[in-house]
């Protein structure tokens, strides 16, 4: 089973618009994925380089890809795939022990 939902706030007044996505199995070993649209960065390198150049480095950050959005044949457009920041990754990026009632803010 899988869902796709269209992802964020501002973002769903724009004519290109973000998804989530949920999986219930594994894929590439994560079940949360984003097409991030980049509806304000037209070079769509910016969110991309910036997750490379952390990885790269060392430091602990997600992954990041470009992608071509189809569906049913229909292309979307182009978009970043990256892996949805949830608080398994952080106990993965940070070796943590996360207690059960810890809660993870999200800046919006």
């Amino acid at each position: 089973n899988s869902s796709i939902k269209i992802s964020g706030m501002l973002s769903r007044l724009n004519k290109k618009v973000g998804y989530n996505l949920k999986h219930s199995r594994d894929l590439f070993e994560r079940k949360n994925y984003k097409l991030r649209a980049e509806f304000n960065e037209y070079t769509y390198m910016r969110q991309n380089l910036s997750y490379d150049i952390m990885n790269r480095s060392g430091k602990p950050s997600i992954q990041a890809t470009f992608s071509r959005f189809t569906i049913n044949d229909k292309f979307l457009g182009f978009y970043t795939f990256i892996e949805a920041f949830k608080l398994h990754m952080i106990k993965k990026l940070f070796n943590l022990e996360i207690p059960k009632d810890m809660i993870l803010y999200q800046n919006k």
